[in-house]
């Protein structure tokens, strides 16, 4: 069905590929857009810099044990919280990418514009829209 939609949308799915398989997913759906229609996914990625990253997943540890419910003995201390998080993504079998490698992926997958939209911490808006090839 190549060219039939004006827009897709992922949200929370594609860090659970690798670049390999990312690309090759994304390939196939961008063929699958109208030429001048949009690709977005929100996502996680991680940072580039692993002392960036390291104090990303510090304010993220801190915020989840801050928020939960005081009987919720997942998150009562830092260091279950960033073990329950560490098993949580492993479990998932997690592989997020940096910005840059995403955007390399969706360039490299037939998006000619791919930007960051919004980003905060780990979560990310990015896309953009499939080349006109007319």
């Amino acid at each position: 069905m190549p060219d039939d939609f004006d827009l897709v949308i992922s949200s929370y799915a594609l860090h659970h590929l690798n670049a390999q398989e990312k690309r090759a997913i994304l390939t196939s759906v961008v063929q699958s857009i109208k030429p001048g229609g949009w690709f977005l996914n929100a996502d996680i990625v991680v940072a580039e810099a692993p002392a960036v990253e390291r104090r990303i997943q510090e304010l993220r540890v801190a915020g989840v044990t801050a928020r939960a419910p005081a009987d919720d003995e997942r998150f009562g201390r830092l260091d279950v919280t960033r073990q329950f998080l560490d098993d949580l993504e492993t479990a998932e079998q997690d592989q997020p990418q940096t910005v840059d490698e995403e955007l390399r992926i969706l360039r490299e997958s037939g998006i000619a514009n791919a930007e960051v939209f919004w980003k905060e911490y780990r979560e990310t808006v990015i896309g953009g829209s499939k080349a006109n090839s007319r």
